[in-house]
């Protein structure tokens, strides 16, 4: 989804939410479509998003200490914060299906675009 949605990436740098952590969970392949391998993990997720204006974990989170003190430094430090979670393929048999309220969260979001104030910043100038 990543791959396709690089344009969430500019989000940080528009809305710079202190509260907001970014993770992509990078298996390397199309999983809801077969497990075909992606470009996923031939790209710098981590570059882009340093790029866009998040603080970032500066490399690929490989294992779960890695992922522990990534996660603790967000929540010193704030964000919005990135990490690129390099994860195994293969989903496991046991999940339940992702069971959503639409009406609900979409209700939800527009409240809170309704109560702040969502201009857009200055933009830096170079």
């Amino acid at each position: 989804a990543a791959i396709m949605h690089m344009g969430c990436f500019a989000m940080a740098s528009a809305y710079p939410a202190k509260n907001f952590l970014h993770l992509v969970l990078n298996n390397g392949v199309h999983e809801s479509v077969g497990g075909q391998k992606s470009a996923g993990r031939s790209i710098d997720f981590t570059a882009i998003a340093a790029g866009a204006g998040y603080r970032t974990a500066g490399r690929p989170v490989n294992t779960e200490a890695d992922f522990d003190a990534q996660l603790a430094r967000f929540m010193k430090d704030g964000g919005p914060f990135f990490a690129d979670i390099f994860i195994h393929r293969g989903q496991s048999a046991g999940l339940p299906p992702l069971v959503m309220d639409h009406r609900a969260m979409i209700d939800g979001l527009m409240k809170t675009l309704q109560a702040e104030d969502h201009s857009l910043p200055e933009r830096k100038k170079s």
